[in-house]
């Protein structure tokens, strides 16, 4: 993809009402922002969603940062709504680190795919992917890291590293001694707003990371390949 995509649009202005038994307008929305009580949802573009149905099987708590995944029952104005909310997603929420200043060898340089992003409320929202051994309880280590690079003037460089602690495909094992690995997705948000100049309205975002060379087959041919995606980070 030649630039970051946002997948959680704003809700769209209703023209039409869905004549479900339900009554449901929206079918399966998800978006992100600030679970203010449990039971508002303000998203990040400022919609109220007030939460009247959970069906979730998780509790609702107030957090800074969530992904919610529901079903829209009702506009109750211009930017209210009635919501069931379906699913709760935390994502890993932390600042970005500065190369200048990081410990290169704690950030790691293991695989991590960005499967998609985008820029909303001041943030750098990601969904990303990491294969992680079956059953392991280990906990991987995400951040972004700006890289103060000479560049920097037309375009802001970021890099995803990812930390397995040792738990990552090891092509040099023995194939006896090989581990079941698996796909491990979530999701991780980073305030982005202050590394915009104060005198740009817009500027060009890069994000390298790395990502296993799959084979036309989906095979893995043992060895780890460099891609970078760009974007437009707007005030």
């Amino acid at each position: 993809m030649g630039r970051l995509k946002s997948i959680l649009a704003a809700l769209i202005i209703l023209s039409a009402i869905s004549c479900s038994k339900d009554n449901v307008i929206i079918r399966n929305t998800l978006d992100i922002g600030a679970v203010v009580s449990p039971i508002k949802f303000v998203t990040d573009a400022g919609l109220v969603m007030n939460i009247v149905e959970n069906n979730s099987g998780q509790e609702i708590s107030i957090h800074e940062r969530a992904i919610l995944l529901f079903d829209v029952l009702r506009q109750r104005s211009g930017s209210e709504y009635d919501i069931r909310v379906l699913e709760i997603n935390k994502p890993l929420m932390k600042d970005i680190a500065r190369s200048s200043s990081v410990d290169q060898g704690a950030m790691g340089n293991d695989p991590i795919f960005l499967r998609s992003g985008w820029f909303s409320g001041g943030y750098i929202n990601i969904e990303f992917l990491i294969k992680v051994i079956k059953g392991s309880s280990t906990k991987h280590v995400i951040n972004m890291v700006y890289e103060e690079v000479a560049d920097n003037a037309d375009t802001l460089h970021f890099m995803l590293r990812h930390n397995g602690l040792g738990d990552v495909i090891d092509f040099n094992r023995p194939i006896g001694e090989q581990v079941e690995f698996v796909d491990g997705r979530s999701y991780a948000t980073f305030p982005i707003r202050d590394f915009l100049p104060a005198s740009r309205d817009e500027m060009p975002v890069a994000i390298s990371y790395s990502w296993y060379d799959y084979q036309a087959d989906g095979s893995l041919p043992g060895k780890v390949k460099s891609f970078r995606r760009t974007g437009v980070l707007r005030r």
